[in-house]
Parts: C-alpha cells; sequence; structure tokens
C-alpha cells in the first residue's frame, strides 16, 4: 500500500477503487476502467445518490465497512469474468464529459443572448 498520487498514472493502474464517491474520484477512476466499491457516512446524501448511481450502471458497489470494501475489491480483482461484466458496463461511460458540460453550457448561454 502507498499514499495515493491522485494523478492519471495512478488511476491507469487500478483494477478497483475503495473511495468517497465524490465526482471528481468517480470521473477519474471511471475513465481509467476501475471498479468502485463506495464507502461513505450515513446520512451524507449526494454520496449515496452517487454510490446508488454508480451501483445501477454496473460500474461498481456500495459498500458498508472498510473490511467488506477490502474484500469485495480483492475478490473483483482476482475474478475475469466480474472484470469483463465490468469492462461492458463501462463501454458507455464517456471520457468527455468536461467538453460535453461546457457545449451544453455554452448553448444555454447563447441561446438567453437572443
Amino acid at each position: 500500500m502507498a499514499a495515493a498520487q491522485f494523478d492519471s498514472a495512478m488511476y491507469r493502474n487500478l483494477k478497483a477503487v475503495i473511495c468517497r464517491p465524490g465526482l471528481g474520484t468517480i470521473s477519474d477512476a471511471l475513465v481509467a476502467g476501475a471498479r468502485i466499491f463506495s464507502l461513505y457516512e450515513p446520512g451524507n446524501g449526494e454520496l449515496e445518490f452517487n454510490a446508488g448511481r454508480i451501483v445501477r450502471m454496473g460500474a461498481g458497489d456500495a459498500v458498508f465497512s472498510p473490511s467488506e470494501a477490502r474484500a469485495s475489491a480483492l475478490a473483483f480483482a482476482v475474478s475475469q469474468e466480474a472484470q469483463a461484466r465490468h469492462w461492458t458496463a463501462i463501454q458507455a461511460v464517456s471520457g468527455g464529459g468536461a467538453e460535453e458540460a461546457a457545449a451544453i453550457l455554452s448553448a444555454h448561454v447563447k441561446g438567453r443572448g437572443r
């Protein structure tokens, strides 16, 4: 185990990520193809929502303790079948979210100027 650097090289080398499912970490992990094991404090609606979306898209699991997160991530790392299902699920993920968001905002601003 090593301290995380949170750069693109780190994410490229991961099969699984155990994290609080904030948007930055989710984006980086999905673009890199890593499976997300979401662990968050009870009552945090934003992270609960994000974790639920990850589960529904088939790109991760919500876990409820560090030991469950570790066990689930290790099981995923050695299962070729689970990795194949994950790979299929994340094919729908676009890596161009920033560009897509900018285009939406630009179209909105242009529409208001008319």
